[in-house]
């Protein structure tokens, strides 16, 4: 895991996700041709493919231009899983609505029935398994991403209580590796300027994860990287 992970910070996510979008979105468009030729009995040979060729440029192009005004490549969708699939869903459900809106205003026998439907059910499935992927392999974990119930509190309660587990004290609540915190939270917690934090993460002094142009530090190295400043005389200045 960790040599895929470190192979993935060669790529930018802004360049990398749209690329593996893209290429299972076509992917997704080949199999909704490919039950259409099923549906309408005849073979998927090139007399079949060819002329239908032009839903592989259109459905992308279309596809690209829905996720990037619906956020699908910010920050905050890029490593939360929730947010991802809901912004996929609604990308899904707008190409839909897209495509049934000019199905109802273009000459009847134009536009094929069912074809974008499945095309956003099979994207739904494939690029929402590729980017749950990525947010495991780049982050290491899922569940430090999903909702937490409101019990538990803001991030510096969870904090505070992993950090009690990892001394003995209290009963266990959340692991700690399930905790990835950003430099903003981080620099809060520790009340420096998140430039301190950032400089920190690229020096190597706090061990992080880079996710693009991000730094993402998991809750076990925020917790040595207090004790051991701590025990060294910790100081605000970087």
């Amino acid at each position: 895991m960790s040599t895929i992970r470190s192979l993935l910070r060669f790529f930018k996510p802004k360049t990398l996700l749209p690329f593996g979008d893209l290429l299972l979105v076509n992917l997704g468009v080949l199999a909704a041709l490919r039950l259409w030729a099923i549906r309408a009995e005849v073979p998927f040979g090139q007399e079949f493919f060819l002329p239908r060729a032009h839903w592989f440029p259109i459905v992308s192009s279309l596809w690209l231009v829905l996720a990037i005004t619906q956020g699908f490549y910010t920050e905050k969708t890029v490593v939360k899983p929730v947010d991802t699939l809901v912004t996929l869903l609604r990308i899904s459900f707008l190409l839909v609505f897209l495509y049934i809106l000019g199905y109802f205003f273009v000459p009847i026998g134009t536009l094929p029935r069912g074809v974008i439907l499945y095309t956003g059910a099979a994207s739904v499935i494939l690029v929402g398994l590729w980017r749950l992927a990525y947010i495991y392999v780049s982050t290491g974990s899922l569940s430090s991403h999903l909702p937490k119930p409101a019990e538990e509190g803001a991030w510096w309660h969870r904090l505070l209580h992993a950090m009690g587990e990892g001394r003995g004290v209290g009963q266990p609540a959340v692991s700690l590796q399930e905790e990835v915190f950003t430099t903003d939270e981080v620099a809060e917690m520790l009340k420096v300027h998140r430039v301190t934090v950032w400089r920190w993460c690229k020096s190597g002094k706090l061990p992080a994860i880079q996710v693009g142009q991000r730094w993402r530090i998991r809750a076990s190295d925020l917790q040595a990287f207090i004790k051991a400043r701590t025990n060294a005389g910790f100081g605000a200045t970087p």
